[in-house]
């Protein structure tokens, strides 16, 4: 094989004139070969222009085709920048010479990713990052079910290794880890996963009633929970082990909208009113399940929309603990070379506390917070460059109110440095750390100034070796142990430091760490006594945690979606009412008379507590995994006081745990206390430590975190990457072996579609309207993956809401009636658990080709995807959309 590249060095300038109506026609300037209309500008969208093949407006496509006569198709969103920046983002794709299969990629950061496919039977051998790390892939024999996924580090030496193993219906029936652990897999004769086993022990079994509708999930533990549909399959009751104060009902408008949930948990009900274009506007809830009592108001949302762009710009929050409080959003302007689509202000009840500044790639610059002295608490980024011209999205350097932090970063990505200089020694002295990891990159080696640590992994991602070493004297050594004695969980922890636990059959601990324990619910934590202190906990029907009582003191925690927003107790403190911005993240609190405001770093980590006049008043330090120590004039007071600590979660002082919303991480033992859910065991493969259900951030806490304990993101990328999930100016499509150069054009960067790179919590938005509703969409899944695969098909097409096609295509020698078609797109609706490239997908695909278009494809966010699909869904520019 060898390798190809093409690339263009035109640079291309684009200008937005806004109409009366409030779209934009866009002009675009070209170099060499176009003398332009309208000036020096050539219009892209306009009706009359042959060039763009009549697209709408605001909708711009130039269409070229490659030596193999591939077509690619770029989709166009930009907004003017300045004509004397010459820095571009750019990402190089590397191809066969017969341009069937990807050889590399240089991603839009530097770092390079290799892959070896069979060109006769076209599936993935190998990848290799930019460590020389390689990950092998084997098959069963005449077919494309991958039998086993091995890590060899860059000695060629093997790291770890999983066997999978299928029935004969070709289902995956086992799955073997490294250690030898085994996980298994039982099906119906409909193909329904029944049961989920590690070992022999069984973790959870599903019924399901005769129209194939899940009714009865039964965890190992005993515990169980019951589904109850109505007659048109909708979800009308939840209910835990047959107990009728813990359940929760849903009612439904004449239109299918949710309508009313009663959570008997909480003893509330909560009533949702829409607008005409199905948009939740109007949010409350009662402290009562007495469906004809609406006089006990406790709990009151209203949504404003923007008129034709729809972005939410206005939530309004009532409750009797924080009284009235509005947010305001205020998105870019366009005329003002602003990203109409991003927000760049919030309002906090007229004031504003948070700002956001932008480079012209669309990179954040700044996170401010104006403050009543007349100063801000800045955070200020800076990105490094990979040549003179070619710049990144990693961070190189990063300044908040304690110092400035330099960053340093391997060919994977991973940060291997940050050098801190203070502006204050004696408040945060100045130092640099280095980082090192393996092959899998677990976190193995962190030299702090003269402090070290060193930490080991077994195969399959266990902690086996942590020690540290302070101020280089030998004689400081300290090593945590580790047992893990299990042989049908060889995951689960037995004992640490001499401490022995005990788990019930789900891998929860009933005796921790001199600690017994108590769950409900299946995984939810609902008390934990170890002497010193005794806690329960109180849970919504959607697991959100309400209340904690310790020794008897109670904390109740009052929510806005799945924010908490305020913390009330009952020995007469004040009310803790946090202050948020548009994703949810803490910019500060209130505590008695005083305003406090966070200061973060890069990880997201609350570094400092500073005042209205930006004293510091508490610092807080970290180990690599999150263990925490508090500093400052007031650190006993508002230092202990403030719970949100390591990368913004909370931080329980009385169990030393953070609560990660699902299950809580102990940065002690360096593992989530509990195990995950055991469905992601089903889950497409991002890891191969994936299976391991107790490990944290796949053991990379440097560069990842997990704020919900189910699956990790990396930090670094939400920040520098945060524009490409924007839904304007976006490069949309895959690009087919060029390197497209854009200099000075905001956000033209390729996307981790193209690169496989995970831009996580970069995609978080305005999440009160979702958070409002999202109990109403997991009811509904239930809905659209029940009945025969007929039925589910046509459930698929209705909920995508496309316009179903009746009309015959002659591809390929046959006929195809596609499910969609529209001006820009192929549409084709796969409401499965699992797809590969059939026959009809690469007709589609070719359909799509010959018609100019792009094929967009509708599937299930859990569907499972084949490796020649997921190529050919990079290779040909297919558009993924989730039907929920």
């Amino acid at each position: 094989m060898t390798n190809n590249e093409y690339y263009n060095t035109d640079n291309q300038y684009f200008k937005p004139v806004k109409n009366d109506d409030g779209t934009f026609t866009l002009y675009m300037k070209k170099s060499g070969y176009d003398a332009g209309v309208n000036g020096e500008y050539k219009c892209l969208n306009c009706a009359e222009t042959e060039a763009v093949n009549n697209t709408p407006k605001n909708t711009v496509y130039e269409t070229t085709c490659d030596p193999y006569n591939l077509k690619e198709t770029i989709k166009w969103y930009f907004y003017e920048v300045p004509s004397d920046n010459e820095k571009y983002l750019s990402t190089h794709a590397y191809y066969t010479d017969n341009g069937n299969f990807t050889t590399g990629i240089n991603d839009v950061n530097g770092n390079n990713v290799s892959y070896n496919y069979s060109e006769t039977s076209g599936q993935l051998l190998s990848t290799t990052d930019g460590l020389n790390n390689k990950t092998q892939y084997e098959y069963a024999p005449n077919s494309n079910r991958i039998t086993s996924v091995t890590a060899l580090n860059n000695q060629n030496g093997q790291v770890a290794k999983s066997n999978y193993i299928y029935d004969a219906s070709n289902r995956l029936s086992s799955i073997q880890s490294s250690s030898g652990q085994l996980y298994s897999f039982t099906y119906d004769s409909f193909g329904r996963v029944t049961s989920i086993k590690i070992g022999s022990q069984e973790l959870i079994s599903t019924t399901y009633d005769q129209f194939s509708r899940p009714t009865v999930k039964s965890y190992g533990n005993g515990q169980y929970i019951t589904t109850v549909y109505d007659n048109l399959d909708r979800v009308k009751e939840i209910r835990y082990n047959d107990d009728n104060s813990k359940k929760i009902t849903y009612g439904y408008a004449n239109n299918g909208n949710l309508a009313i949930v009663t959570d008997y948990f909480s003893g509330r009900k909560t009533v949702y009113t829409y607008d005409l274009s199905g948009r939740v506007v109007d949010v409350k809830t009662y402290s009562t399940t007495d469906l004809n009592n609406y006089s006990t108001l406790c709990d009151w949302f209203k949504y404003g929309y923007a008129d034709k762009t729809n972005y939410l710009v206005s939530v309004t929050h009532w409750t009797p603990e924080t009284d009235t409080q509005q947010y305001e959003y205020v998105y870019g302007d366009v005329n003002q070379g602003q990203m109409p689509d991003q927000i760049y202000s919030v309002k906090f009840n007229g004031q504003v506390i948070r700002n956001y500044t932008f480079d012209d790639f669309g990179r954040l610059q700044k996170k401010s917070t104006p403050l009543s002295s007349g100063s801000e608490v800045e955070h200020n980024y800076s990105y490094g460059d990979l040549s003179g011209t070619r710049t990144s999205t990693q961070v190189s350097s990063f300044e908040n109110k304690l110092g400035t932090y330099s960053y340093s970063y391997d060919y994977n990505g991973n940060i291997t440095a940050i050098a801190f200089a203070s502006w204050d020694e004696d408040v945060a002295p100045s130092k640099t750390t280095y980082y090192s990891y393996d092959a899998l990159g677990q976190l193995v080696d962190v030299v702090e100034g003269v402090d070290h640590y060193a930490y080991g992994y077994d195969s399959a991602g266990n902690i086996t070796f942590n020690g540290y070493i302070y101020n280089n004297d030998e004689s400081t050594f300290v090593e945590k142990t580790y047992t893990y004695g299990d042989n049908e969980w060889r995951d689960q922890l037995t004992s640490f430091n001499g401490q022995n636990f005990g788990y019930d059959a789900l891998g929860n601990p009933t005796l921790y760490k001199g600690a017994t324990l108590t769950w409900s619910e299946g995984r939810r934590l609902a008390s934990y006594n170890n002497g010193a202190y005794s806690l329960t906990f109180a849970y919504d029907s959607s697991g959100k945690r309400i209340q904690k009582t310790v020794n008897g003191m109670e904390y109740n925690y009052v929510y806005s979606g799945d924010t908490v927003i305020a913390i009330t107790y009952d020995d007469g403190s004040p009310v803790l009412k946090f202050i948020c911005d548009e994703n949810g993240d803490y910019v500060g609190f209130t505590y008695g008379t005083g305003t406090y405001y966070y200061v973060r770093n890069l990880q997201n980590d609350v570094v400092a507590i500073v005042d209205a006049n930006q004293n510091v008043l508490a610092t807080y330090s970290y180990d690599p995994w999150g263990n925490c120590t508090v500093s400052g004039k007031f650190a006993n007071t508002i230092g202990d006081i403030n719970p949100i600590r390591y990368r913004g979660y909370f931080y329980d002082e009385e169990t030393g745990l953070y609560y990660l919303q699902s299950r809580y991480y102990d940065p002690d033992t360096c593992r989530f206390i509990n195990a995950d859910e055991p469905e992601i065991l089903l889950a497409d493969d991002v890891s191969l430590l994936q299976s391991n259900l107790y490990a944290y951030c796949w053991n990379n806490p440097i560069n990842m975190a997990d704020d919900e304990g189910y699956l990790p993101w990396l930090i670094a990328a939400a920040v520098g990457g945060a524009v490409f999930d924007t839904a304007f100016y976006v490069i949309s499509s895959v690009i087919t072996g060029k390197e497209i150069t854009w200099a000075g054009v905001g956000k033209a960067a390729l996307t981790g579609a193209i690169t496989g790179v995970a831009f996580g919590a970069a995609g978080k938005a305005v999440k009160a309207v979702a958070k409002a509703v999202k109990t109403a969409k997991a009811v509904k899944v239930a809905k659209y993956t029940t009945g025969t695969a007929n039925q589910i098909g046509k459930i698929g097409e209705k909920i995508s809401g496309i316009v179903k096609n009746n009309t015959k295509f002659f591809v390929n020698g046959r006929y195809r009636i596609p499910d969609g078609i529209t001006k820009k797109f192929v549409q084709e609706v796969k409401n499965v658990k699992s797809l590969s490239l059939t026959s009809q997908l690469k007709d589609s695909i070719q359909l799509a080709h010959n018609m100019g278009k792009r094929l967009q494809l509708f599937i299930r966010p859990d569907t499972y995807l084949s490796a020649p699909l997921k190529q050919a869904i990079k290779e040909y520019g297919i558009k993924v959309t989730y039907l929920w």
